[in-house]
């Protein structure tokens, strides 16, 4: 959903025991899915948009974390559009150097101890991004 801003794209499925899936059938927790939201799903997993994207954050992705491996940044590695960092300064003081590059992080609560939530975005951005990183990694190299 958050790809195409389409709220109705929040499918999730299963694969469980026949005595787990019994618990999740008689709960609250499922959200039946109707024809169209189905429909709408099939055609966006289609969309030779969607895999040219995916395949474009996918490179990036990987890309910056080979960057800040090689700044010793520390980071959890991930298979989304976002990964987590821990830096030297607070997040918050991460943020306003952004901002004076004009960037804007998204702003989440969404962390785990020191790391923080960093999105992958276009090359020249993240490149902007990842120097101001390795610049507040200079106390540590």
């Amino acid at each position: 959903n958050n790809f195409y801003s389409v709220e109705n794209l929040e499918l999730c499925f299963f694969v469980t025991s026949k005595k787990i899936a019994e618990i999740f059938k008689n709960s609250q927790v499922i959200n039946p899915l109707d024809r169209f939201s189905e429909n709408l799903a099939l055609t966006v997993i289609d969309d030779p948009y969607y895999e040219t994207t995916k395949k474009k954050i996918h490179e990036e992705r990987q890309r910056m974390m080979r960057a800040l491996t090689k700044s010793n940044i520390s980071y959890y590695e991930s298979d989304t559009n976002f990964f987590l960092v821990e830096t030297n300064s607070k997040r918050d003081e991460i943020m306003a150097e952004f901002e004076n590059e004009g960037l804007i992080l998204y702003n989440s609560l969404d962390g785990f101890n020191d790391y923080w939530t960093l999105p992958v975005s276009e090359k020249d951005t993240n490149d902007k991004v990842l120097d101001i990183l390795r610049y507040d990694n200079l106390d540590n190299n």
